[in-house]
């Protein structure tokens, strides 16, 4: 999250726990990776003289690391060029070179 700081000192919030943040890109980084699930952002700034603002509105989002299943194969195809054709072959070759 890059939240831009100046001479304010930004801190994340990850579900109500802090983030580190880098003073020279002015990003802030979980100091965890963040697990699969719901989570919500929040952040708030430091002046240099110590106030703080009220927390911000949280960014939900939704960690999803499970890979999609694998599609089927097909049951069947069109062979439609060729001296041999079908609009459902489920023979194991053609001679169809087309993609269509």
């Amino acid at each position: 999250m890059n939240i831009g700081v100046g001479r304010r000192t930004p801190t994340l919030y990850v579900d109500g726990g802090s983030a580190r943040p880098d003073p020279v890109t002015g990003t802030l980084t979980p100091n965890a990776p963040l697990a699969e699930g719901a989570h919500a952002l929040t952040y708030t700034l430091t002046d240099a003289a110590g106030n703080k603002s009220p927390q911000s509105s949280p960014l939900n989002i939704s960690i999803d690391t499970t890979a999609p299943a694998a599609p089927a194969a097909p049951a069947n195809y069109n062979d439609n060029v060729g001296a041999v054709t079908s609009p459902t072959s489920t023979a194991g070759t053609t001679d169809d070179t087309s993609l269509a």
